[in-house]
């Protein structure tokens, strides 16, 4: 049983970790494209703005998925608390 324990914890902090990193990708690379991104906005508009709710969207879901009784169920992280150091943090 102990080992179980151990591979239960293990996976929880895998899923938690690559939710804060996929989060922290979205971040940057919407932070980078909107200082880098301005000949791609005024060229390709469609293209830019196509990419740029993609990664709305999934911080969105990482965000709701955050909030979950299932991330809840996973971490004792306090959701509020995470989310707020991933958005103050500069990166």
């Amino acid at each position: 049983m102990r080992g179980d324990v151990c591979g239960f914890e293990l996976l929880a902090a895998a899923i938690v970790d690559g939710a804060v990193r996929d989060y922290r990708a979205c971040r940057l690379w919407l932070q980078e494209f909107e200082r880098g991104g301005r000949i791609l906005r005024q060229t390709q508009l469609a293209k830019y703005e196509k990419e740029r709710q993609k990664r709305e969207t999934e911080m969105m879901k990482i965000e709701h998925f955050i909030k979950s009784d299932y991330f809840r169920l996973l971490t004792a992280i306090e959701p509020d608390l995470l989310l707020k150091q991933l958005w103050e943090e500069k990166l």
